[in-house]
């Protein structure tokens, strides 16, 4: 019996070392960075999920059965069986009170930017028809709209005229489809307001014509900056943003 007694508790063993797998998975992660590229297969990518959360999980389960184990059986490896408990419990409360509040203001923030006008307009492609001038309908920096004045219906007749399809709109803007191209017409005398609820940075400038940029979902609390082109009409009263990269449809739609 006293030979019973003195084994080591494999669940006890287990457990503590998947309780202890963040910090090996880290040093590991150092490390993977010293071998060649060709070794080095998305490391972080693969085993970031499996070595953060469902190690220490799997490792506080089998820790307790551990400790339940030693208990009845009087093999020894308590204090490794209890070390598994106590480090997941740690983490937890560690990544509620530390991490908890960086992922809430992340998501915020994230459904923040999702929730914008430019939302799931698609991305630019590659300019194609480009024998076509759109320049004149470009939007190039230091353009003023200060003197106009636009009325809502104006706006909802010239979104009528211009989109084939409506999608959603409201006193500033009218979003639509025209030529299976997303199209976003705005009021130009309301840029100012609109810009300050969907990009308060405003325009970009590329070769001193204006692109504007949405933020696309891509992973958990995380986006991507999307780029779309700015035209005006020829009467200055709207700006046209679009995915549009053919100028032979953004002449049409403008003539």
């Amino acid at each position: 019996m006293s030979g019973e007694k003195e084994k080591l508790s494999k669940l006890c063993l287990v457990g503590f070392i998947l309780s202890i797998m963040p910090a090996i998975y880290m040093v590991l992660g150092f490390f993977s960075n010293l071998l060649p590229r060709s070794l080095n297969i998305d490391f972080i990518e693969r085993f970031l999920p499996v070595a953060l959360i469902v190690c220490p999980l799997v490792g506080l389960i089998v820790s307790i059965a551990g400790v339940v184990s030693v208990r009845r059986n009087g093999k020894r490896g308590k204090s490794l069986g209890i070390t598994g408990i106590a480090l997941p419990g740690i983490a937890l409360v560690v990544g509620i009170f530390v991490f908890g509040p960086v992922l809430f203001n992340a998501l915020l923030s994230s459904s923040g930017r999702m929730n914008n006008e430019m939302n799931s307009m698609g991305k630019l492609g590659e300019a194609v028809n480009t024998e076509y001038d759109v320049s004149q309908y470009r939007l190039y920096e230091g353009y003023d709209f200060t003197d106009l004045t636009v009325s809502e219906e104006e706006l909802n007749t010239y979104a009528k005229d211009k989109l084939q399809v409506l999608d959603s709109g409201n006193y500033r803007s009218i979003k639509g489809t025209y030529q299976d191209y997303n199209f976003l017409i705005i009021r130009s005398d309301k840029l100012d307001v609109w810009l300050s609820f969907n990009r308060p940075s405003g325009f970009e400038f590329y070769k001193g014509y204006a692109t504007i940029y949405y933020e696309e979902a891509w992973e958990i609390a995380a986006t991507r900056p999307v780029a779309l082109d700015v035209y005006k009409d020829p009467s200055d009263r709207f700006i046209v943003i679009t995915n549009c990269s053919d100028y032979k449809i953004i002449s049409e739609f403008f003539g």
